[in-house]
């Protein structure tokens, strides 16, 4: 079995699950009661299998690929002829994980860590803890905390 990345697996369901959906849509078949034509549709498995594909795309950490995966989300919407606005939330999902995704790759460009953040901070906390403003050596680590975290945050030396 060949691996790919995830964004690709994904894709490959979203393709699967859209044309398995439109197959069953067109297994219709015409029974005569009481003299009337009656179409019975057999969609709702299919319904079903959109509907845990997209709980599915909802609920997992997408990291990239979310324009290709909402391209294939929107060309199986369109090939099976469902209302674009009936799209189970998965389009404005992808967004917000793309958006979380680009945040975070610049918060990391920054080169900000908020575990470092933390540590120098929790430092600080216990210096204002047991306070002794009077003497040199707590000055000097109050002094060295403070500059720590000016440099963490981007905004001195």
């Amino acid at each position: 079995m060949d691996r790919k990345p995830f964004h690709e697996t994904i894709i490959d369901l979203i393709n699967k699950t859209f044309s398995a959906a439109a197959s069953e849509s067109l297994a219709r078949f015409i029974k005569e009661e009481n003299g009337h034509d009656e179409i019975i549709a057999f969609g709702a498995p299919a319904s079903n299998a959109l509907m845990w594909l997209a709980t599915f795309i909802k609920s997992t950490t997408i990291e990239n690929g979310h324009d290709e995966i909402i391209a294939a989300w929107q060309r199986g919407l369109k090939e099976g002829d469902y209302p674009e606005d009936h799209d189970f939330g998965v389009i404005t999902s992808l967004l917000e994980q793309k958006q979380d995704a680009i945040t975070k790759a610049e918060n990391d460009q920054k080169g900000i860590s908020l575990d470092e953040l933390q540590q120098e901070a929790d430092k600080l906390l216990k210096l204002l803890d047991d306070r002794h403003p009077g003497t040199f050596v707590w000055n000097m680590f109050m002094m060295e905390r403070l500059k720590n975290i000016r440099r963490i945050i981007g905004t001195g030396k």
